[in-house]
């Protein structure tokens, strides 16, 4: 009997993740170098040095799924 894989439609998400990308770019973040930051829409709602504590942050002020990321210092790079 053959699988069906059938690819899940995450233009939402993509779309959702690409517009806080975009807010990431364009705004300065050098306020939480070497930090955790969970931008929702666009704004930070959560920062911290550890990603469990500013996820369970974020999680208690929002219902919408935040982005996660780490804020790199001066002397690190950002990949994607």
């Amino acid at each position: 009997m053959p699988i069906s894989l059938k690819r899940p439609n995450c233009s939402s998400q993509w779309s959702k993740l690409t517009s806080e990308l975009q807010y990431y770019s364009k705004n300065d973040f050098s306020a939480y170098a070497g930090e955790w930051i969970a931008i929702s829409g666009h704004q930070v709602i959560a920062h911290g040095k550890i990603l469990k504590d500013v996820y369970k942050e974020a999680n208690s002020k929002t219902k919408k799924a935040p982005f996660f990321l780490r804020v790199p210092t001066t002397r690190e790079e950002l990949i994607l």
